[in-house]
């Protein structure tokens, strides 16, 4: 028995040694052909990366893209690779063109959730797509080379580097108008939105024009915004193009259409938005009447600021502006000062709303002059 256990225990070591041996002898034999295992890798890689693109071009109804050498970006009926995958609901597919001319920088207004994001990311996912050498998502797309793809989309901070929100915009928006190109594609989402109005407009109306008139780093653009106002550089910009996405209201409620079309949009449907996302019925009614009041204001200083217009223009016939800008960014300016001016006046009304009903519901005839008296003391201390 002790022979048989000590051989036992010595064919152990032997079999770790002997393992220890093959695998030595197999590692060395690796080695000496890892030239040829990394080409290999890097060719099934290829493979499968080209293999993968085939399978979904064929299943996703892509075409191929026609590459050339201009400026001109064409899609026909393009579509979000990812989005069509996972949305339950039928793609909008929608069409782009760009130029380096008459088309070079499109102004894109819409609701919130109407799909400009999807628009703007869905066009440099076509772009990017067709010069890796794939099929894209659409019925047609001629497509330049393009050297760059820049992007100021979404909002995050960097507080490790003391950077808020709207400084890590201001610091790509930057590095874009200093590095773009007449061949790059520019993609900006609501730029301007972190900080107060006036500023956050005048930054994206300079940026949109520094992008449409440099004659260095006049790329195309691609501008998705919240500011209407902005939609007047249209009427001065050579290059400048108003579109819009789509909505439609039935039945008291909001239809998202995920339509793109030239023209420019009115509202921007936020409160409906927000009651899809779940607000309380009393803060989304508190909401639109406060929207009633701002708008009906708006329109009222907009009808006394009119009626001065046409005063001076009266008193100056034949004085004729050679001046657009003057005009687009006057236009633009009116606009601005007209909801701020319409937020103040209908601010102030509104925190005193209460006392108004009060007055107005109140029955004067049934009233003893000491009950009117008590009455106005009331409101009196109700409205400090």
């Amino acid at each position: 028995l002790k022979e048989w256990e000590s051989k036992v225990l010595n064919a152990e070591d032997r079999i770790l040694q002997l393992e220890s041996e093959v695998f030595a002898l197999v590692c060395r034999q690796v080695a000496a052909e890892t030239a040829r295992v990394q080409a290999t890798a890097r060719a099934l890689a290829c493979l499968d990366a080209l293999a993968s693109l085939a399978e979904v071009a064929v299943h996703r109804r892509y075409v191929r893209p026609v590459m050339h050498d201009g400026d001109e970006i064409e899609i026909v009926s393009g579509r979000h690779p990812v989005i069509e995958v996972f949305n339950e609901d039928p793609f909008v597919p929608n069409s782009i063109y760009l130029n380096n001319s008459t088309d070079r920088l499109l102004i894109i207004t819409g609701p919130n959730m109407g799909g400009k994001s999807t628009v703007l990311r869905q066009t440099a996912i076509i772009c990017i797509l067709a010069q890796t050498g794939s099929f894209v998502p659409g019925e047609k797309a001629r497509l330049p080379l393009l050297d760059r793809i820049w992007t100021r989309v979404g909002a995050s901070d960097d507080l490790a580097r003391g950077r808020s929100t709207f400084m890590t915009e201001m610091i790509e928006t930057a590095a874009i108008l200093h590095s773009a190109t007449p061949r790059s594609l520019v993609l900006l989402d609501e730029i301007g939105r972190g900080t107060a109005t006036f500023d956050g407009l005048s930054i994206a109306w300079a940026v949109a024009e520094y992008l449409h008139d440099s004659t260095e780093h006049a790329a195309k653009t691609l501008f998705a915004t919240h500011y209407h106002e902005l939609t007047e550089l249209a009427e001065r910009l050579p290059g400048a193009q108003n579109y819009q996405i789509t909505a439609t209201e039935r039945e008291g409620e909001v239809v998202f259409l995920h339509r793109l079309e030239r023209g420019r949009a009115s509202k921007s449907y936020g409160i409906e938005v927000a009651r899809l996302a779940g607000m309380p019925p009393a803060a989304l009614a508190r909401a639109r009447e406060v929207l009633q009041r701002l708008e009906r204001y708006e329109l009222d200083v907009f009808a006394e600021e009119v009626g001065e217009v046409e005063v001076e223009r009266a008193a100056a016939v034949g004085a004729e502006s050679s001046v657009k800008d003057d005009t687009a960014l006057s236009k633009a300016a009116s606009r601005v000062g007209r909801r701020r001016l319409a937020a103040q006046a209908s601010l102030f009304d509104l925190a005193n709303q209460r006392v108004v009903d009060e007055l107005r519901n109140v029955n004067l005839e049934g009233l003893s002059p000491e009950e009117a008296r008590q009455f106005l003391i009331e409101l009196q201390k109700r409205s400090i």
